[in-house]
């Protein structure tokens, strides 16, 4: 797993760090973490943002495969299911299109 952003805390701040758990041709899973999740903001197309740790939710891309059930949306990830709450992309052809961020830190230890 790489690490592929996070924000250098001093003793107090905030940081995130999101951490590559998938990359393929189809989708980027992403595994994310945050000190503080209600002041991280992502580009959303609708839905909303994390509001607490390991939550087992999950923003994905407009073409990302989940499942719609009766009772919401979910993805599913080496056999646990996340439920969908927002939805990336700003644009048509935005290039978080195929991204999955999951809010699940557990994953940033694999």
């Amino acid at each position: 797993m790489n690490a592929i952003w996070r924000q250098s805390a001093k003793s107090g701040e905030m940081f995130w760090i999101l951490g590559m758990i998938e990359k393929s041709s189809a989708r980027q899973v992403m595994a994310f973490y945050a000190t503080d999740y209600e002041k991280v903001i992502f580009p959303l197309k609708a839905g909303k943002h994390f509001s607490a740790r390991d939550s087992g939710e999950a923003i994905v891309g407009m073409e990302v495969q989940t499942d719609k059930l009766s009772d919401g949306e979910y993805f599913d990830y080496d056999n646990v299911r996340y439920r969908v709450i927002g939805q990336f992309g700003i644009a048509e052809d935005s290039p978080l299109k195929n991204a999955v961020l999951l809010n699940n830190s557990a994953l940033l230890e694999s």
